[in-house]
C-alpha cells in the first residue's frame, strides 16, 4: 500500500513547487485601475535618498513634471530621453518600467504606489533606498 501511495506524494510535491512565472498579472482587476490613475500629469513635490538610514522625506528642490499617456506615451521635463512607459505587475509588486520606442533594452524601472492623487516612485538601482513622490496636476 505504501509503495501505491509513493508516486502520488511526488506528484502533490512537484505540481506544489512549480515556480511562478516571473510576468504574470496576477492582479487583472487592479493593473487597469492603476493604469487608469497614472495616466496624466503629475508634478514632483518631494523625494527622498537613504544612506544606510530610515529614509527622510524632503521638499523636492528641482521641480518636474511627468505625464503619462493613455496609448503609453510619456514625457518628462526634467531630463529624461524616454518616450514611452508600461506598468507590469507579479504578485509581489508593480512596476513602471520607462523606455525609448523601440530600444527597450535601456530601461528605467521603478517600483510604484499609486492612488487617484499621489504617486510614488522608488528607483530599483539604489542599494539604501531612493524615491520621488507626485501630485497629480488638475
Amino acid at each position: 500500500m505504501k509503495y501505491l501511495l509513493l508516486p502520488v506524494f511526488l506528484l502533490i510535491c512537484i505540481t506544489a513547487c512549480k515556480k511562478k512565472d516571473d510576468n504574470t498579472i496576477t492582479d487583472g482587476v487592479s493593473l487597469p485601475k492603476q493604469l487608469n490613475y497614472l495616466t496624466g500629469r503629475w508634478k514632483s513635490y518631494a523625494s527622498y535618498y537613504s544612506f544606510g538610514g530610515e529614509p527622510v522625506w524632503k521638499p523636492a528642490e528641482n521641480i518636474a513634471y511627468l505625464t503619462f499617456n493613455a496609448d503609453g506615451g510619456y514625457t518628462n521635463t526634467g531630463s529624461s530621453t524616454y518616450d514611452h512607459f508600461e506598468l507590469r505587475a507579479t504578485d509581489v509588486d508593480t512596476t513602471l518600467r520607462i523606455y525609448k520606442k523601440g530600444q527597450q533594452s535601456d530601461t528605467a524601472v521603478f517600483f510604484i504606489s499609486i492612488n487617484e492623487n499621489t504617486l510614488v516612485l522608488a528607483n530599483r538601482m539604489c542599494i539604501e533606498g531612493c524615491g520621488e513622490k507626485y501630485v497629480r496636476e488638475h
